[in-house]
């Protein structure tokens, strides 16, 4: 607040400014400069008094939710302090250029020809025009029906992951005057991704559902990959699905068929994995303790981690440009990490190479009823790794084919051959490559 103190006996307020977070310390000059503990250093320009506005912002210690990109600008929701504007022309010194101020609690954003979109849970989808960062202007807001988390926006639609009401699509071709076209019942809906005329849907109740959109009027539930765990993100990169399943990992989903959606690969390390971006042939996942992983992916079938940096707070989501990985990380804020690792190819070199032949212990054990298990080969051969039961038959062929030296990772889902289940109990696993062979015992529970 402005206080005019002319006369020290009857302080007058002449202005106000919002700044939502808690100020603490206020020093002046031809600017108020404000140490505000949830923002960071806020610079109010007051020549107006009666009007005092916001110069800029720098550094942040609010929770940050996700992040999206529009050429040299970045966008970040951040819980109950809303939207905020970076310029990132310059990515190893990016600066706040405005501040955007949500009544309820930015968790989700999109930007789309001009606009963001910030899901603002039971304050719904907020369309906010950005066309001048210094000063976002709000223009309409979606009401949510019960918790928005996430949009995609494809020309004149909105498609809106809505928590218990599902997928909703809204017509906002009039960002003043949103109106909704169509919805689909989805429990839990928390992201959404847009695939052909098809709308992939993450939800904590069901996985990943596939919703035919060809009709925005009418969608459709067409398809399903439910193993029974919770997903929380979903992006596609050419016809896979990458879903973020919490601590059930990252699971690869081939979309051949989008009616019948089928896993094909599995990361899983035990971390609860919030947030995916896929560019080229790495995948990039934002895993809530253990900040930034890579992975490579150019064999979806066989996802394995080629590179990792600890952000150090509470990585919720990435997103990727040009090897930049822009990863919103909770109380820590923004980070850009520029990955310049290796391929998996590339990084056969001989001193990196893997000098022996080693078959790992399956993680987790007991299987429940998915295990992953690693392998190490120093040299290129023909590897073969099988599922044998205690009587030496061989109920599952996991891995034939031809491998070059490296790390290995693959998991196995308690099928057989044939893709059906196998009953709880003790079971070998055995690696040959050339003439060499390991065999260790995993333990099955359903």
């Amino acid at each position: 607040r402005i206080v005019s103190v002319s006369d020290p006996n009857h302080p007058v307020v002449l202005g106000q400014l919002e700044l939502g977070g808690f100020s603490v310390r206020v020093g002046v000059g031809q600017y108020a400069y404000v140490a505000d503990s949830y923002n960071g250093l806020r610079t109010v320009d007051f020549s107006d008094p009666r009007h005092p506005t916001l110069h800029t912002a720098m550094g942040s210690g609010d929770a940050t939710w996700d992040v999206a990109l529009n050429t040299d600008a970045a966008y970040i929701a951040m819980g109950q302090h809303g939207m905020r504007t970076l310029d990132v022309s310059n990515p190893a010194h990016p600066w706040f250029r405005g501040l955007w101020y949500s009544p309820k609690s930015a968790s989700g954003i999109t930007y789309h020809d001009g606009s963001v979109y910030v899901a603002d849970q039971t304050g719904g989808l907020r369309i906010i025009n950005v066309t001048d960062i210094t000063n976002p202007v709000l223009e309409g807001t979606f009401p949510s029906a019960s918790g928005t988390w996430d949009a995609a926006v494809r020309g004149s639609l909105a498609y809106v992951a809505d928590a218990l009401a599902g997928l909703r699509i809204a017509d906002v071709s009039v960002p003043s005057a949103p109106t909704q076209l169509g919805s689909v019942n989805i429990g839990n809906a928390q992201a959404v991704a847009l695939y052909g005329h098809y709308a992939l849907v993450a939800a904590y109740d069901s996985c990943l559902q596939v919703v035919d959109v060809a009709d925005s009027t009418a969608p459709r539930r067409v398809g399903s990959y439910n193993p029974g765990i919770r997903a929380c993100d979903v992006v596609v990169n050419r016809h896979y699905a990458y879903v973020t399943c919490l601590t059930s990992g990252l699971r690869i989903v081939d979309l051949s068929d989008p009616t019948h959606p089928v896993e094909v690969g599995v990361f899983d390390n035990d971390e609860q994995i919030c947030g995916v971006a896929v560019e080229g042939s790495l995948a990039y996942i934002a895993c809530q303790s253990g900040g930034l992983r890579v992975l490579d992916v150019s064999d979806p079938t066989h996802p394995f981690e080629v590179g990792h940096y600890d952000t150090g707070e509470d990585a919720r989501r990435v997103v990727v440009r040009d090897s930049l990985a822009y990863v919103a990380d909770g109380a820590d804020g923004l980070y850009i990490i520029r990955f310049e690792g290796q391929t998996a190819v590339e990084r056969q070199s001989p001193s990196a190479q893997p000098r022996l032949f080693r078959l790992a212990q399956n993680y987790p054990n007991p299987a429940n009823p998915s295990t992953v298990i690693s392998y190490e080969l120093a040299q290129a051969r023909h590897v073969r790794l099988g599922i044998f039961n205690v009587g030496g038959q061989c109920v599952a062929q996991v891995v034939d084919r031809y491998h070059s030296p490296g790390f290995f990772r693959v998991s196995w889902q308690g099928t057989d051959a044939s893709g059906r289940p196998v009953a709880s109990g003790v079971y070998m696993y055995k690696l040959q490559a050339g003439g060499q062979e390991a065999i260790r015992k995993l333990v099955l529970i359903r």
